[in-house]
């Protein structure tokens, strides 16, 4: 997953008016000491609306029928928001979004 860790620091040297340099240097060390994980790439979500987030796609992907918004990460992945207050990523659930990213992490970087 090394590429998704490459993207992420492209994007935040790519940022215009913003001082990210600790966050450059962060994300370039966990780089080159093959430690990007959670930490790093939870700061790469974005929250959209439902609708925002299939204007995106000329061919979205299929959300849950109680999605109420998405969280959106570098690589293409997302977790949902849905009206039970739980987040939804591949058949997993959980209440608290910080765990359920974590989750994802473990899955993604098979840790």
């Amino acid at each position: 997953m090394k590429e998704i860790a490459r993207e992420h620091l492209l994007q935040l040297k790519q940022e215009k008016g913003k001082d990210n340099k600790l966050e450059i240097q962060k994300v370039q060390q966990a780089i080159d000491n093959d430690s990007y994980g959670y930490e790093e790439y939870q700061n790469t979500k974005e929250k959209l609306t439902t609708e925002d987030f299939k204007s995106r796609f000329v061919k979205p992907p299929e959300l849950e029928r109680e999605c109420m918004s998405v969280y959106t990460f570098i690589g293409g992945l997302y977790i949902q928001l849905l009206e039970s207050g739980y987040y939804y990523w591949e058949g997993y659930q959980d209440k608290d979004l910080s765990q359920l990213i974590k989750f994802m992490c473990n899955k993604i970087y098979k840790k």
